[in-house]
Order: structure tokens, then sequence, then C-alpha cells
């Protein structure tokens, strides 16, 4: 019954498909486009690093990003502010997307095909997890969605749109991870923080009284032309007051059931052969210190484990895999590699408790009523009819 259900809207996963995945794929299209335009009708309207971008490539994805601002309002007639500062959105989102890929060609990160599926199984794309027909009781089912592509009846059109959503984003997660694992502080750095921190002088000085001692009479025409002589000593950066809205993002009980149901899916990837426990912590655990060496935490002694590990793989023979297990940090599955007397070798796969996709749409929700409603009655009341708390008078 779920099956047909889930078939029965194959035409609309695809509509949705289509609208989630067309930023990713819009680029490849104009970039063919461009290379048959005439340069006369196509003109080069920035260089970046020596890469062109024509006149129909920034058109394309203005017109794009106005599209989606339009659906995002519900087809309301935008102001001229609302476009220029769409067309500045846009701009910059280009720019920022022509770089990326320019140091993802650098640097010749490429994704596998195996890396692919892997993710196709465990990270479905965060706008299809938001669609109906892949949720029970309003949270992200698993099941469906791997039962739905594992039908050879799907159109091969969906997996091919999925396919590209992967080969364009994967790539960028490398970057990511990459630079995060890279970053580094100088020693220079190092010992102006410390100087900033630290540093201290004693000052003797002395205050001369700044009251006129005669009142001088000056004409006005004299002061305007001083003051346009001296306009520069003038100037003042600009300033603002501003109120500081805060919306909590700490996981509640459906985001814990979302990160027990991804627990789930992995154990279950790894039980069934479809991939090893080291691939699985390679692609999924959230624990950056042992992502790359398979998810190994060592070997371990009696009392040595936090006491939940330690019952959790007290009966469990090597290979095999606990269900998942409840920390501070989240969820982990845990795997016992070896055992040698009362000492055991144990690895493990973090799967955080955190905000899952919809948690972060319940919070922009509530971001849109206090936009609605500080657009009219002011962010202070906004503020309060929401419930959230509010920073006034922030310089």
């Amino acid at each position: 019954m779920m099956m047909r259900s889930i078939r029965a809207n194959t035409k609309w996963i695809m509509v949705f498909l289509a609208v989630a995945f067309a930023a990713w794929l819009v680029l490849d299209w104009v970039n063919s486009r461009d290379t048959q335009a005439a340069s006369g009708a196509n003109p080069v309207i920035a260089v970046i690093n020596g890469q062109e971008i024509r006149y129909v490539q920034w058109s394309n994805t203005l017109e794009l990003a106005l599209n989606n601002a339009r659906a995002a309002s519900g087809g309301a007639v935008m102001t001229d502010e609302e476009t220029r500062q769409v067309e500045l959105v846009a701009w910059d989102q280009l720019i920022q997307d022509v770089l990326i890929q320019q140091e993802i060609d650098r640097l010749g990160i490429e994704v596998t095909d195996a890396e692919v599926q892997q993710a196709f199984r465990l990270s479905p794309p965060p706008d299809l997890m938001r669609y109906p027909a892949f949720m029970t009781d309003g949270v992200f089912d698993y099941a469906k969605y791997q039962q739905f592509f594992s039908d050879p009846s799907v159109d091969e059109q969906v997996l091919l749109q999925i396919e590209s959503y992967y080969r364009a984003t994967l790539p960028r997660a490398r970057l990511s991870q990459m630079l995060q694992q890279g970053g580094a502080i100088s020693d220079a750095e190092l010992w102006q923080e410390f100087r900033d921190r630290n540093e201290a002088a004693t000052v003797t000085f002395a205050t001369v009284p700044a009251d006129p001692t005669m009142e001088v009479a000056i004409p006005e025409a004299e002061m305007r032309a001083y003051y346009r002589d001296h306009i520069e000593d003038f100037e003042r950066p600009a300033t603002a007051t501003i109120s500081i809205v805060s919306f909590a993002t700490t996981p509640g009980a459906r985001d814990t059931l979302y990160a027990q149901a991804l627990a789930d899916t992995i154990r279950m990837s790894i039980l069934d052969g479809s991939m090893t426990f080291e691939e699985a912590a390679a692609q999924s655990s959230a624990d950056a210190a042992t992502r790359a060496t398979g998810g190994q935490l060592g070997r371990f002694g009696p009392g040595q484990l936090l006491p939940a590990f330690e019952e959790a793989t007290a009966e469990l023979d090597v290979g095999d895999i606990a269900e998942p297990v409840s920390s501070p940090q989240g969820l982990h599955l845990l795997q016992v590699t070896a055992r040698d007397g009362d000492t055991v070798a144990v690895s493990h796969i973090l799967v955080p408790v955190e905000l899952s996709p919809a948690g972060e749409d319940e919070m922009f929700d509530l971001m849109d009523e206090l936009e609605g409603v500080a657009l009219i009655d002011g962010i202070a009341t906004a503020a309060d009819s929401v419930g959230v708390p509010i920073a006034s008078n922030v310089t």
C-alpha cells in the first residue's frame, strides 16, 4: 500500500525535484549556451581569475533568482528595492560559485561513483526530506525513501537529477571539510592576541581646560567657506542602533527521533553489506578525530569506557554492532573490533542530535511570522508575540 501511494506521486516528485535541483543545474546549462553565443550579442561583463563571465550567464542566473524570490513571496509583485536586493545577492552568489568551482578544479577534487551511491543512501537532499510522500507523522521516514528508490519502476530521470545534485554538492562539501581541517594560526597572530589581552600601561597625563577665554563672533559666510574647504575633516563613518532577536537552536524530541532514524539506517546499511563500518564512519560520523581511521576509539580495559558504552559492548562478539547508544555528544554506533582477555577494541560512528530539516522549517516559519508582525507593529511587539528574546539599542 505504501509503495502504491508513493508511486502514485511519482509525477509530483518529478516536479518537486525539478524545482529543488534547478539551482544546481542552471550553471551547466548556461555554460553550454555561452559557448554558442556570439561575442557581440553576449559580451563579457566580468573576469574572475581569468574566467570570463558573459551577459547570458548573468542574465539567466538573475532570472532564476527573481523567479525563486517571486515564488517565495507567493507571486506578489516585487518593489524596485526588493528587485535590487535580489540582484545584489544573485551577483554575489554567481561570483562565489565561480570561485568555489575554480578552487575545486585547482585542487583536483573529484567524487567517485561509490561516494555518490553512499550519499544517495544516507544523505537525502534536504528539500526532498521535506516532501510529504517521504514523511511519517511529520518526520522524514528513511524506510519510505529507500524503498521508493529501490523500486525498479522509478523513473530514471528522477535518479539522474538526484545524481546531478550530489555530483555538484559533494565536491563543495569536500572543499569545506579541507578548509576546516587545514586552518592554522601563526605564531605572530598568537603573540599579538596575547599582547592585546595581557599588556597594560601606566600613563601620567595633565588636563587643559577647554573653556574659551573670549567670545569671538565669526561670520556665517566664513564658517561655510571653512566647512567647504575642510569637508573631509567633518566626515564620520555611518553608525546604526539595532535590535537583535535570538532564536534558540536547541534540538527537541522530534530532532532526537530524526537522529535515531538516521543512526538505525546507517546500522542497517552496514549489517546488510551495503558498506563497511569504516566506510560508514568516513561518510557519516560527526567525530572528526576518528572519522579518518574508520571510527577507531582504541583499546579499553574494565571501567575505562563510559558506563553506557561498556554495557552496550559487554556481550558483543567481534564484528557485532550495538544498537545506538546515547551520550551528551549524540548517538553512537559501537562495534567491537577485537577482544583480548578483559581488553576490548571499539570503533564508533557519531550521529549528532541537532536541528532536523523539520525543526529548521519550524524556526524559519517563526522568523517569517516575526517579520510580518514587525513590519506592522515594530520589532519589540513582534518578539513578544512569538516569544523570543530581544536585545534593544545595540550599537
